[in-house]
């Protein structure tokens, strides 16, 4: 017999877990379950404690890090009282190889920087503007690579280029591959609107994104360990029966699907009757990409504080790239948080917390994917060795992330991929993915998840995603399961 529930929520990430919280917040009297396969709640936020107990003991967020624009965000009411860090990406310390050997230390001076970023963010205006007088190109939007508007990216063009045009596309190229989780061969033509990035103000949470997740989940029914195979329509006014991995059954008068792009492109849910052929051709549209994170701690600080980021620019793209510098970012944010009160964790670091997050992103970081976690940990030493001699620590706790591999999420973040299949049977004109994929199904199946929504890839758009499935329900109608009859 299946476990009966008005409404049942598949996914425990932040889109299940904000929906679950603003029906409970409108609807108290409706019976609410959220099916989570993982073991643990939260989906792609995942916080972690290094050096627990220890001197330096931090929250460190594994997937979802950044609250953008922290006054504005749809989160900031739930997070007011939450210390926050500033970690602007105009903060970053750059370093560079040359030919293919790195000199040990170089460092760029910040107006190098600058100026690389000004050329940069020309290149970028210069292509959007080709972009938008092709029409040819906007026509294949979908279908055109990112490159044909950027030829510089290309590593061919990147070696044969002066000093300040190779140091140009090497930074933007590691900035646009790490901010939209895709290398640039996977980047559509119509991804430079993402790409125009770098959405200053960021911040950081002291507590980690995890706070959010508890403070929501506090008070909801959440099952972990239960994967979904299967979601069955059982037809008008008759509900909707799941079927979970260990072939346990719940029925629901409603569902909430929020699975990641990932797990709804392999098709490991089941859906009966199939998915329509419009949400079917937005699932194909939407890219999904991988962005992993090597987190590592030091037994103390060998590097300068004095930039949020530090990036190193190598041909070597299978190297960690990228590295958020949390000696600068939690010290420098204890003299510039947002105003909140007490810190909820009791922690109060006094700067100099010997961490570094490694980003890598795209094709190469999928296939480090499977590599054993030394070999990943050497893809981050590497560049640091260059960066600051040989003779630097070993770090002596490790944290590796394989979103890609994992089979709950099979990716990190949607992203502006180039299409190679546009046409699903059945599907003539040309459709808006997100609003499709956001689109219920009849009055029992609905969806949410980062990927419905218009802010895809950020956390506020899961959050706000959740709350609009959840008024959905709500505006469809729903009676308390006691008020009706047994199916």
């Amino acid at each position: 017999m299946a476990e009966r529930a008005d409404v049942i929520i598949i996914g425990a990430g932040m889109a299940g877990i904000s929906a679950g919280y603003a029906l409970r917040e409108g609807r108290p009297d409706l019976r609410i379950t959220i099916l989570e396969g993982r073991f643990r709640v939260g989906g792609r936020i995942h916080t972690v404690t290094m050096d627990e107990g220890g001197p330096n003991e931090t929250e460190i967020d594994l997937g979802a890090a950044w609250l953008q624009s922290p006054d504005q965000n749809p989160l900031a009411p739930l997070l007011q009282d939450v210390k926050k860090y500033d970690t602007p990406i105009s903060s970053n310390a750059v370093f560079v190889e040359h030919q293919g050997v790195n000199i040990a230390g170089e460092r760029l001076s910040q107006h190098e920087v600058d100026t690389l970023n000004e050329t940069a963010h020309e290149w970028i205006a210069n292509a959007i503007k080709l972009y938008g007088e092709d029409e040819e190109l906007q026509d294949d939007a979908a279908t055109s690579n990112v490159i044909e508007l950027l030829p510089q990216l290309t590593q061919s063009n990147i070696m044969v280029a002066n000093r300040h045009d190779r140091l140009t596309a090497m930074l933007l190229r590691a900035t646009m591959e790490n901010y939209l989780a895709s290398s640039i061969e996977q980047v559509a033509g119509f991804g430079l609107d993402d790409a125009s990035f770098a959405r200053d103000p960021q911040s950081l949470l002291q507590d980690g994104f995890g706070i959010a997740i508890d403070r929501m989940s506090k008070h909801l029914d959440v099952r972990v360990n239960n994967v979904v195979t299967r979601i069955q329509a059982l037809g008008e006014d008759l509900g909707v029966l799941i079927t979970t991995q260990s072939g346990i059954l719940y029925w629901a008068q409603k569902v909430i699907v929020t699975v990641p792009l990932g797990v709804l492109k392999i098709g490991s849910v089941e859906f009966i009757p199939p998915l329509p052929s419009r949400k079917l051709e937005a699932i194909s549209r939407i890219g999904f990409g991988v962005v992993d994170k090597v987190v590592l701690r030091f037994p103390h600080v060998f590097w300068n504080e004095d930039r949020h980021f530090i990036t190193y620019l190598t041909s070597d793209r299978s190297l960690v790239n990228v590295f958020l510098n949390m000696a600068a970012s939690m010290k420098r944010g204890n003299q510039e948080n947002h105003e909140g009160g007490e810190n909820l964790s009791g922690h109060h670091h006094l700067g100099g917390v010997p961490i570094l997050v490694g980003f890598h992103s795209g094709i190469f970081a999928t296939d480090n994917e499977y590599l054993s976690d030394e070999k990943l940990v050497e893809k981050a030493m590497v560049p640091l060795r260059n960066m600051h001699g040989n003779d630097i620590p070993e770090p002596v706790e490790v944290y590796t992330t394989r979103w890609g591999l994992d089979p709950m999420s099979l990716g990190s973040y949607s992203a502006p991929h180039v299409v190679r299949n546009l046409r699903i049977a059945g599907v003539e004109e040309d459709i808006d993915p997100f609003a499709e994929l956001s689109e219920p199904i009849g009055t029992s199946i609905y969806f949410a998840g980062e990927s419905t929504s218009r802010e895809s890839g950020f956390v506020h758009g899961a959050f706000t995603s959740g709350y609009r499935a959840a008024s959905e329900v709500q505006m469809d109608g729903i009676d308390a399961i006691e008020k009706i009859r047994p199916v």
